[in-house]
């Protein structure tokens, strides 16, 4: 793409034209005026770690900017982010027409790139330095160089042994060495010897293989009567010399990249102080590509400004010492004239964490600091205009230094106090800011330091706001509300504002007293839900209290196997009447609505016997009261939805208990049996000698939550949802439901019912085991739940009929195992819905949009916990034939497939 692009606006920031290559920045798309003129909308073009600094560099035209630069990632069309240089200038013509605005786009990815691969370069041969190992070696220096001694490590750095590399180097230690570099070396011992006593140097030496390999030496010179020592710490440095020829090369391609870039940078070398330039840098200054000395050397040459040599030589010595620096100073440029220049070093250490480099950045900020210059001036206006702003909104505005227990005053009563500091806030707020509130005591608690502190701690957004009332100085009554925050999250300083809020907080009251009378209406009916929830757990605790009670028993007891069987059967009818409290509870919103579904099913009155004692007799027995019926256990059925009906009956039962106190009676009596047409028509009265119910709570006592408020203590509460759910399946069920109480004279409710019936012999001759059996025998069903106990359950309940039974653990793998089998090899799939990788509905619209022939016919039934209206339309547009809720009832899933398969 072009490496810039320009982009022309007229004075309203509307486009007039741009070069090409505009079109691959996002800002094309959104529009450069809208972003010109809507300046939170610059978060869209560029990378969300830049929004902050575009919108500081979008607001500086406003303030006077005439033109500016800033390096940003601007977003591309190809959702890619590309570090570009933005600069703008606002041409203003001499000739009167309007104003216009240059923008332009340079593309400098590639130098950033380039920055980044040298930088890793010089890392990697830092890693290189600080893994190799040394040698130490002693010689003699006289007319000639003799070897005294060598450590092993000296020798393996050549591929020797000790004895070996002795025999070769014992009289001429430079015997392996370069030809090209003995007498270098030779004339480096004569020159430094008499000048230096610690001394190093490099050179190359012939290794076992025949090979040279650079070696780096540190010498230090002992003077002894007739001779020199030289000891010597020898390390091989082959592969940082070509590291370092892979470093240059790198950097000579990295400064053609930045040629036509304002970027400077150079390596300081911390333990030789020597400084590596870069190629702009070199242009610069006009010197060559590294220098000695650094920085005495530049000092000593006049390069930099005598003012500022003091600064200069402090902060290269903290760079030495590990630490970043910044520093803006003069020094002289090529041309001969103090310039100021602005750099910065970045530290790096070895494995030892000693500072061993630092690269630096910077460059001429002459026109920087000219327009420094400007900006103050302008930074004077804005703070005017700022302070005259906040005038017009806040009366006092102040900054608390938490430490120092002191306030900076930026407004006091609408005046600009120049940011005056005042000692003691404590002392203020009490003299001063509290003087006139009206609860002087909760203000200057709310506002003391210790408290605020406190407060804001427990806050998100680390904001408090308070509301006081006071009277002002001409006695007129006024609110006054303060907000405070940390200053830039700094958690030493508090920003404090003060507001006139007197108008609004009016405003706010009058709507106050309007919403405090919603609100009590709102809370009357909220209140009884609030004891709903607070006491739902009784109508569940009672049915879990005979589960809980009657399983003990059977483990007591397990040999006893008539006993064990009575206790069975009557877990299984308090399981059925605990799912019907639940269901209950979740359906309330199907009563609010209207929306309630019954099924018809067998349940003989022997059933319903045993299930009212096995509730009552416990409960009575525990608190004293006789219960009495007169429902006969005979065989005969009626078809009804068993679990409405039997809450109903517990719910009446439950709540002639619950209020009736010891030594009292509960009856449950049926009254004016029929029997006609194939139905059973009768009246069930069930009475209690308990407290009675008002005529005013009688009136609404079949409204959900609804409780009589004086008869109600913790130990008779309950979810308030009993009344109201018989009278909702009562009038389901067609039948009518009457009352009769007095307080304390207690209560009888008549439910008037009627329902289908057949004699228990006439249904066993209709429904009997074996044409079920024979219906299910030999079915294949493909069985799909991920819950390993609950196929276990749903296997064995299917397998009790004789039906083959295949396993799928997830929605996918059942898809996997029916595109794979044969056409017809399953009769029915049963499927749960909930099940990971792949849930039933996926799965059963998977297996509908299948291309095998039995794919849009093969039943699907959901076996699931998920049990409201809306589950089972949701399986239905799935593609599945039925619906049955967990827990699983046997029978009524044997009678689901029975009617499928019967169709």
């Amino acid at each position: 793409m072009n490496k810039t692009v320009v982009v022309e606006l007229d004075q309203n920031g509307k486009e007039i034209f741009h070069t090409a290559g505009y079109e691959k920045y996002w800002i094309s798309r959104v529009g450069m005026e809208t972003v010109w003129l809507r300046k939170e909308r610059v978060k869209e073009v560029v990378s969300v770690q830049e929004t902050f600094a575009a919108m500081e560099f979008l607001e500086k035209p406003e303030r006077g900017i005439v033109s500016a630069e800033i390096s940003i990632r601007m977003k591309m069309t190809d959702e890619s982010c590309r570090w570009t240089r933005v600069g703008y200038e606002i041409m203003m013509p001499d000739n009167g027409t309007d104003k216009k605005v240059v923008v332009t786009f340079t593309d400098e990815e590639k130098e950033k790139q380039s920055e980044a691969e040298y930088a890793e370069v010089i890392r990697e041969r830092d890693n290189l330095i600080l893994t190799i190992s040394g040698g130490i070696a002693i010689y003699e220096i006289t007319d000639k160089i003799r070897t005294v001694y060598i450590t092993e490590e000296t020798a393996a750095l050549a591929g020797y042994t000790k004895k070996e590399l002795m025999e070769i180097i014992g009289e001429n230690a430079l015997a392996l060495c370069h030809p090209d570099d003995i007498k270098t070396t030779q004339n480096y011992f004569k020159t430094r010897r008499q000048q230096v006593r610690v001394m190093s140097y490099e050179y190359r030496i012939k290794n076992k293989n025949g090979m040279y390999q650079w070696v780096s030496v540190r010498a230090r010179f002992v003077q002894q009567k007739n001779s020199i020592l030289l000891y010597t710490i020898m390390t091989d440095i082959d592969q940082i010399k070509k590291a370092e020829e892979d470093a240059r090369m790198q950097k000579k391609m990295l400064e053609l990249a930045l040629q036509q870039s304002d970027f400077r940078f150079w390596d300081y070398d911390i333990k030789t102080h020597r400084l590596y330039r870069s190629w702009a840098v070199t242009q610069q200054v006009g010197f060559g590509e590294y220098e000695e000395n650094v920085p005495e050397g530049f000092v000593e040459l006049g390069l930099i400004h005598p003012d500022d040599c003091e600064a200069y030589l402090e902060f290269y010595h903290n760079v030495q010492q590990g630490k970043n620096q910044r520093l803006t100073f003069r020094a002289i440029h090529q041309n001969g004239e103090w310039g100021w220049m602005d750099i910065a070093y970045r530290v790096f250490f070895n494995e030892q964490g000693e500072p061993v480099r630092a690269i630096g950045v910077g460059g001429d900020v002459s026109k920087q600091r000219e327009k420094e210059q400007k900006y103050l001036k302008d930074f004077e206006l804005f703070r005017d205009v700022s302070i005259y702003a906040i005038q017009r909104v806040f009366l006092d505005v102040f900054l608390v230094d938490i430490p120092t227990d002191s306030i900076r005053l930026v407004l006091a009563q609408g005046g600009y106090m120049n940011m005056k500091e005042i000692q003691g806030y404590d002392k203020i707020l009490n003299q001063k800011l509290c003087r006139y509130v009206r609860d002087k005591e909760d203000a200057v608690k709310k506002l003391s330091i210790a408290q605020i502190k406190k407060n804001i701690a427990l806050t998100k957004d680390h904001k408090l706001e308070y509301t006081f009332e006071l009277r002002n100085e001409k006695g007129r009554k006024c609110w006054y509300k303060y907000y405070i925050s940390y200053f830039h999250e700094n958690t030493e300083k508090l920003l404090v504002l003060v507001k006139d809020v007197t108008n609004t907080t009016r405003l706010e009251d009058e709507k106050r007293l309007e919403l405090e009378a919603a609100l009590l209406q709102a809370k009357k009916a909220n209140d009884a839900k609030k004891a709903f929830l607070s006491n739902m757990s009784h109508d569940i605790r009672t049915p879990m209290n005979v589960i809980t009670n009657m399983a003990k028993m059977v483990l007591e007891e397990p040999e006893n196997k008539t006993q064990v069987l009575d206790y069975m059967n009557k877990i299984c009818s308090m399981s059925t009447f605990l799912m019907g409290v639940i269901s209950d509870i979740l359906d309330v919103s199907k009563m609010e609505s209207g929306k309630l579904q019954l099924r018809k099913e067998p349940y003989s009155c022997i059933e319903l016997h045993d299930a009212v004692c096995a509730m009552m007799e416990p409960l009575c027995r525990e608190k004293n009261i006789t219960f009495y019926t007169n429902l006969n256990p005979q065989n005969d059925i009626i078809f009804t939805d068993k679990t409405k009906l039997n809450r109903i009956f517990f719910n009446l039962l439950g709540n002639a208990v619950k209020f009736t106190p010891a030594g009292g009676k509960v009856s449950f009596l049926h009254k004016n049996i029929v029997r006609k047409d194939g139905f059973l028509e009768w009246d069930t009265v069930i009475t209690d000698t308990g407290s009675g119910m008002s005529k005013e709570f009688q009136r609404k006592m079949y409204q959900p939550f609804e409780q009589e408020n004086q008869l109600v203590t913790d130990s008779l509460a309950g979810v308030g949802l009993g009344l109201a759910i018989v009278k909702m399946n009562t009038e389901a069920f067609g039948g009518t439901i009457a009352v009769e109480s007095e307080p304390g004279k207690g209560t009888a409710f008549t439910i008037h019912l009627k329902a289908p019936y057949m004699s228990g012999e006439d249904y066993h001759m209709h429904y009997t085991a074996s044409k079920l059996q024979t219906d299910l025998a030999g079915k294949k069903i493909l069985l799909v739940e991920d819950h390993k106990l609950n196929m276990e359950i749903a296997k064995k309940i299917l397998e009790k009929k004789q039906m083959k039974v295949t396993c799928a653990y997830n929605g996918a793998e059942a898809v996997a195992l029916f595109e794979k089998m044969p056409e017809y090899t399953f009769d029915a799939v049963i499927m749960d819905i909930r099940m990971p990788v792949m849930n039933g509905l996926e799965a059963a619209a998977a297996i509908r949009a299948g291309a095998k022939a039995d794919a849009k016919t093969i039943p699907i039934i959901a076996m699931s916990a998920n049990a409201f209206a809306e589950d089972m339309e949701k399986s239905r547009r799935a593609g599945m034939n039925r619906h049955v809720a967990k827990p699983v009832e046997p029978e009524r899933l044997f009678g689901v497939l029975s009617e499928i398969f019967s169709d």
